[in-house]
């Protein structure tokens, strides 16, 4: 008898396999690691063979782990990294050329070449983003320029794009499905989020054949199954399939309007639950995106921001300058460091879609400044980022967030919950047990397409948090240091290094 679910949740540095019971619990999770190539600086590459290989591994042993048979599996929820871009053969399945990360800047003159106010007016109106190489058509493009012969085998429909969703997918099925959902769909710069439907003007600017194109699904669906010889010898459905970040805002519980996420990892992606409005905005920090969409109703939207070096900071003062060992080290020396200070750590700024960019800077250094108060002031980097991005979208809505979810691997920290709050002056709730948000998104809506879960309703019952952490520093306190941090960027913005 089919009794749970398994759920995909392929990551940048990892992909993790879960099985989710009935009752919306996790029951047993496993990650393997999956490399990351940087053939130049900037550049950030994966081998598309291996990613499905570690799927497959994962899947595997996940079963094993939990003694669950595969005769026991209801269905198959995926969530994936966005942008990630990989196109391959039709016929044979192979990729033409290594994954290329959504991180990776290697496209970038090609998104330059989008120059005309008209035309990058007309990628924000449909798409909800700005132009840069961070998302999947200049990268498609650079593809097809750089590997000999792939533009005419492209415009012959003899190749497949698709994001990571859909090159799994492909996979399960053994090719019978080349589809995406409207989230990841969302995130290429082809696809008009208002009209839910590729583009052929965003596909003509870019100068990329339709053909290469996935079937556009919404997030849950009934109709994909995988192929027995891939699966343990049986067909499952596959019944949700959403991005990362918009899998970790449904596993957050923030399902109504208003209700906002932020998840710390090597950047930090905070999201904002804007319903079934797609708010636009022209400020570069922000994005309007799908949040997900359930078979058969109305799309939900989101502004989501993103800060591209966060956690990275961390791992700066980790591997480079050798602070600590562990982030449980960072975490100790954090709150070792009591006294107050006015110490400001900006990390190197590049706003997306726009030239304007920062050398990383430390502001209020004295002799003093030892090894645990740059550990601290670099955790309270990451808050006051998203303080500022909160209020960024706040002033768009008119809505004041009245808590904050947060998940990720830096919201372990209790430094960062506790200061996070203090920051906002809002409660935050940390995701329940550490659990992993985006595998629960994505199990939460499989299992709502499955007829596990009945509706949003009984979602947000599953999703429990722990408790609210509440803030403790006065208003004045806050902001105080608010301008501090406000000063300090504003300095760092203002040093324009000589070029050589």
């Amino acid at each position: 008898m089919a009794r749970y679910l398994l759920i995909i949740d392929q990551g940048t540095t990892r992909t993790r396999a879960s099985v989710m019971d009935q009752a919306g619990t996790l029951i047993g999770a496993t990650e393997v690691a999956v490399a990351t190539a940087t053939p130049q600086v900037g550049w950030f590459e994966q081998d598309a063979l291996e990613i499905w290989r570690s799927v497959q591994r994962a899947m595997t042993d996940v079963l094993l782990n939990t003694s669950v048979s595969p005769a026991e599996l209801a269905s198959i929820g995926i969530t994936n990294q966005r942008e990630t871009t990989i196109v391959w053969d039709r016929k044979t399945g192979q990729p033409i050329h290594a994954a290329i990360s959504w991180r990776s800047n290697q496209s970038a003159a090609i998104a330059a070449r989008i120059t005309t106010k008209t035309e990058q007016t007309l990628v924000q109106r449909k798409t909800g983003l700005p132009v840069n190489a961070y998302f999947s058509a200049s990268k498609i493009r650079w593809l097809l320029e750089q590997v000999p012969g792939a533009l005419a085998k492209a415009q012959a429909g003899e190749l497949l794009f698709g994001t990571v969703d859909t090159w799994l997918i492909w996979q399960l099925t053994q090719g019978a499905a080349h589809v995406t959902d409207v989230t990841n769909a969302s995130r290429t710069l082809l696809f008009d989020i208002h009209q839910l439907k590729w583009d052929a003007e965003l596909l003509q600017l870019f100068a990329l054949p339709s053909a290469i194109l996935p079937t556009v699904y919404p997030s849950t669906n009934t109709t994909l199954q995988t192929a027995a010889a891939v699966t343990f010898g049986r067909q499952i459905p596959i019944t949700a399939i959403i991005g990362d970040q918009q899998a970790s805002l449904v596993g957050q519980d923030c399902l109504t309007k208003g209700k906002v996420k932020t998840t710390y990892g090597t950047g930090t992606f905070l999201m904002f639950n804007t319903g079934t409005k797609a708010l636009a905005t022209t400020q570069t920090e922000l994005l309007t995106t799908l949040a997900y969409q359930t078979a058969g109703q109305v799309p939900t939207y989101a502004l989501e921001g993103t800060i591209l070096t966060a956690g990275a900071t961390i791992k700066w003062l980790q591997e480079t300058l050798a602070f600590f060992a562990t982030a449980a080290e960072s975490e100790y020396l954090a709150t070792k460091s009591l006294a107050a200070t006015d110490l400001y750590i900006v990390p190197a700024i590049a706003d997306m879609g726009t030239a304007n960019v920062a050398k990383g800077a430390v502001f209020g250094l004295t002799q003093t400044t030892n090894r645990s108060q740059l550990t601290r002031a670099t955790w309270e980097t990451m808050a006051y980022q998203t303080s500022d991005l909160l209020a960024a979208i706040q002033k768009i809505t008119g809505v004041k967030a009245l808590e904050l979810h947060m998940d990720g691997p830096a919201a372990r920290n209790r430094y960062l919950q506790q200061f996070q709050a203090d920051i906002l002056g809002i409660p935050v709730l940390p995701a329940n047990d550490y659990q992993d948000s985006a595998a629960l998104g994505a199990g939460f809506l499989a299992g709502m397409a499955t007829g596990y879960f009945k509706n949003f309703d009984h979602l947000e019952q599953l999703a429990k948090q722990i408790k609210p952490i509440k803030p403790q520093l006065s208003t004045k306190i806050r902001q105080e240091k608010l301008i501090g941090w406000q000063q300090a960027v504003a300095a760092a913005r203002k040093f324009k290094p000589k070029k050589r």
